[in-house]
């Protein structure tokens, strides 16, 4: 790699680098933030490592960011100390820490398959001063939880299971109804029983330097890109396995400060009617996950089934190892499909059917949809349709096969109801 390659570029109100137009370099992610801030869009400042330094990162055989890639870090220096300076905050300063986000962000959309951290930053100190800062350690320690959680799975590969366990555990033991309710106590509880948990489960304390913390993460993202999952989305979409992703370091911009903020998703048509209109839902007092996990199903005017989650359970497999295993079980006919690309209807199906049948006997208008790899397979979404769902999601270029299917599935629907009326 030459000296002068450019590896981060930063965006935000005062200094923009990339542009919209630089998705092979930025990734999708990287590239839309540029074209935001180019655009004017109120954007909290961040900067992108781009897909160049995590092909570098791959043709080393050292697995140390810096040491893999030693021209990335006086760039990256600067970034971060840019995003300093723009947010007026310091990464790891007690007084004012500066939390930020770490995304991945490939050229193409692959929803699900790789990493997101959020809330990095934060340490026993800097919790403190969050909390200072905001007037709310309730808030400030519902952060820490939830980024002890994220670190470990995405950094460390413990899973999430341990962790909510825990946090179940505690919603139990006070008797509340979620972990929206529980209280400043609770949550200092939830906190340590989790680093108690990354203790035995890492063999190690949680750390608490937070440039540390931001160097591991971004090696995790590079890593996500092959991870088995991964390999497999990129096969079955034809997509290029040498693309590598982008990394996204961006201030946090929190929506769990109370009924007041909130986390949601936004759309530029109706999900369920397909009207070229904006669209959007939204949860309160919640983060980016909450949307995901669905921790809404009493409040919400939509639920998104999240199949992926679904196969993972009903299988038993694990989508971070399958792909060592998939091809074998597909040769020697175990599976007559991969179920995480065509949706298992006898099962996971089933299980969808069942849950339609009970959220429309509750409320007949209630939106119904599907999230992920399934939303932009033929097959599956001929069974969507049957069972009902009003929308399926799925990535940009899978969009027109997804069209095709909803209304190919449509006309025979039309076409069965004619026969039986012959």
């Amino acid at each position: 790699m030459a000296a002068n390659v450019k590896l981060v570029y930063s965006f935000g109100d005062s200094k923009t680098e990339g542009r919209s137009d630089m998705k092979d370099l930025l990734g999708g992610k990287g590239a839309a933030l540029a074209g935001m801030c180019r655009s004017g869009a109120p954007v909290p400042p961040g900067f992108t490592i781009t897909t160049d330094a995590c092909r570098s990162y791959y043709f080393s055989s050292d697995a140390a960011l810096f040491k893999a890639v030693p021209r990335l870090r006086p760039q990256f220096d600067q970034a971060l100390k840019a995003l300093e300076d723009a947010s007026g905050r310091r990464l790891g300063d007690p007084k004012s820490p500066l939390l930020v986000s770490v995304r991945s962000g490939a050229k193409f959309s692959m929803p699900g398959m790789m990493d997101t951290i959020l809330n990095l930053g934060l340490n026993d100190e800097c919790v403190e001063g969050l909390a200072a800062l905001t007037g709310d350690r309730r808030f400030a320690l519902d952060s820490y939880r939830r980024f002890i959680q994220m670190f470990s799975d995405v950094v460390k590969g413990t899973g999430k299971e341990r962790f909510e366990e825990i946090l179940e555990a505690e919603v139990h033991r006070v008797s509340v109804h979620s972990d929206r309710e529980l209280n400043e106590e609770s949550l200092e509880r939830v906190v340590e029983r989790y680093k108690d948990a990354y203790r035995v489960m890492v063999k190690d304390e949680f750390p608490q330097d937070p440039r540390g913390q931001l160097i591991a993460a971004v090696e995790a993202v590079f890593r996500s890109w092959k991870n088995p999952r991964a390999f497999a989305y990129r096969k079955a979409n034809n997509i290029s396995d040498k693309l590598g992703t982008a990394c996204n370091v961006q201030k946090m911009v929190f929506g769990n400060m109370g009924e007041e903020s909130g986390t949601g998703v936004g759309f530029t048509r109706d999900p369920g009617t397909g009207e070229k209109i904006f669209y959007g839902e939204y949860l309160p007092n919640a983060q980016g996950e909450d949307v995901v996990a669905g921790e809404i199903a009493e409040t919400a005017e939509f639920f998104s089934f999240g199949t992926n989650d679904l196969t993972q359970m009903l299988f038993g497999f694990s989508r971070d190892d399958y792909g060592k295993f998939i091809d074998a079980y597909l040769e020697k006919e175990i599976l007559p499909r991969d179920p995480f690309q065509t949706l298992d209807r006898e099962g996971v199906g089933r299980m969808v059917r069942f849950s339609v049948d009970a959220a429309r006997k509750k409320d007949p208008k209630f939106k119904l949809g599907v999230c992920g790899e399934h939303g932009g397979d033929p097959d599956s979404i001929e069974f969507f349709h049957e069972v009902g769902l009003d929308y399926v999601s799925c990535s940009t270029y899978r969009v027109p096969a997804a069209r095709l299917a909803a209304a190919q599935a449509a006309v025979k629907e039309k076409l069965a109801r004619k026969m039986k009326k012959i």
